[in-house]
């Protein structure tokens, strides 16, 4: 994978908790792993806001991973620039924002979308399924 070194990978999940086994699953779909990670974490050491680079089938795209998904309007904005900043400074295809859960309050309707699973393998279905669908 992608990543520089081992306590990265380790932080990230390797070899066997949720955001190491959705990269392997994604890259398995795909045919190919990322091309680079750009890891960030938290105050809390969860993953937030890292940057996943994809070259498949000459389209570059990508992912910004995020442990929680917050529902409130700051955090949404926040992803939102985060996402359009990595798409322009890439030349990306295509950005998903993908979490692993989703924090907030009943009745807030999220400003952003995003693709959340609790099921590591399954949320990579999820996110090879939305890619292909724009020729990835």
């Amino acid at each position: 994978m992608a990543l520089s070194n081992y306590p990265a990978a380790a932080r990230f999940g390797y070899p066997d908790q949720f955001w190491w086994a959705f990269l392997v699953t994604l890259a398995e779909l795909l045919g190919e792993g990322p091309q680079k990670i750009i890891p960030r974490f938290g105050h809390d050491d969860r993953v937030q806001d890292s940057k996943v680079f994809f070259t498949t089938k000459a389209i570059s795209w990508g992912i910004v991973v995020c442990e929680i998904i917050e529902s409130h309007a700051e955090w949404q904005a926040e992803a939102r620039k985060s996402m359009d900043e990595f798409s322009n400074q890439n030349n990306l295809k295509v950005v998903l924002l993908v979490g692993h859960t989703r924090n907030g309050e009943p009745g807030v309707v999220p400003q952003i979308e995003a693709v959340i699973g609790d099921e590591p393998m399954a949320l990579a279905q999820h996110v090879f399924g939305i890619v292909e669908h724009f020729g990835v």
